[in-house]
């Protein structure tokens, strides 16, 4: 998966969690927000179950979320402009 999927497909991903945001008007302002987002999309990705390979996608964005609420400012700036 990681090599096949994970790492072939995360870039479109990170493109879907940017429109995402954009259409529910989401705005990153801090790292509260983003965590917020974060958290409302791995939520998202869950409730699509197996389609699209959603499981997947939820797993890579819920290690994001990790990452982020443990301070990494790097990654947290880097979604944040995403956004």
């Amino acid at each position: 998966y990681d090599r096949d999927i994970v790492d072939a497909e995360f870039e479109i991903w990170l493109r879907n969690f940017s429109s995402w945001c954009k259409s529910a008007k989401i705005q990153a302002t801090g790292r509260a927000a983003l965590i917020d987002a974060l958290e409302r999309y791995v939520d998202f990705q869950d409730a699509c179950g197996l389609s699209d390979r959603s499981f997947l996608k939820a797993a890579v964005f819920r290690m994001l979320l990790q990452n982020c609420q443990r301070g990494n400012e790097r990654l947290v700036e880097f979604l944040t402009d995403l956004i």
